[in-house]
């Protein structure tokens, strides 16, 4: 049986904005993915420090695991406390807006404005940014849309592909330096969608 091709749009990271998962399928926990265990998911760092004065706890795999993704990458957003994202889109000067905290959708305009961050938020922290791109075109972002996907950014294609390879997850590129890929239109949860931007995987989502 043949599968129908056609472009993931790049919209993936933040649940209000993307359509990555069919309106059918039930939303997924946040806090227990399904299928086999990850190896790469949530290591225990130890007590770490994410920016500034943002203390995480090792108790927490979330910070964590974000602590985990700064130190692999210098993300812009990802792990900021939301005080300290809302701070920098400050003196950027672009507009900033929370559109989901802790896994629940908060009420967002639909308008388009070109600069304006909107952020996924939990335990306090940055999960995921999308900033809209100018004349509505694709728009770059970074995060993921669960936390069970940070061990798969800031990391190179390879490097990120070898590690969904060992948490036996499939894995496939969607978006390279703004440019995105025909892929096909089957869901498979456990599957990483990865956004690469200069030769690292600064997104991912799962399906």
């Amino acid at each position: 049986m043949s599968m129908r091709l056609t472009f993931l749009p790049v919209l993936l990271v933040l649940p209000l904005i993307a359509c990555g998962k069919p309106s059918a399928e039930p939303q997924r926990s946040e806090a227990s993915p399904a299928g086999p265990p990850l190896a790469h998911a949530l290591p225990d760092m130890g007590s770490a420090e994410i920016s500034g004065d943002t203390a995480v706890e090792a108790e927490n795999p979330i910070v964590t695991a974000l602590a985990a993704a700064r130190e692999r990458h210098d993300f812009v957003w990802l792990g900021l406390s939301e005080a300290e994202a809302q701070a920098q889109a400050e003196a950027k000067a672009v507009p900033w807006r929370v559109v989901r905290r802790d896994g629940a959708d908060l009420p967002a305009t639909r308008d388009h404005r070109p600069g304006r961050v909107s952020a996924h938020i939990v335990e306090g922290l940055v999960l995921a940014v999308l900033i809209e791109g100018e004349g509505g075109g694709p728009s770059p972002y970074e995060g993921v849309i669960l936390p069970e996907l940070l061990p798969f950014i800031g990391l190179s294609e390879a490097e990120s592909e070898a590690a969904a390879r060992e948490s036996h997850r499939p894995w496939r590129l969607v978006s390279r330096d703004g440019e995105q890929f025909m892929v096909t239109m089957d869901y498979i949860e456990e599957r990483v969608n990865a956004i690469v931007r200069d030769g690292v995987v600064v997104a991912a989502n799962n399906g």
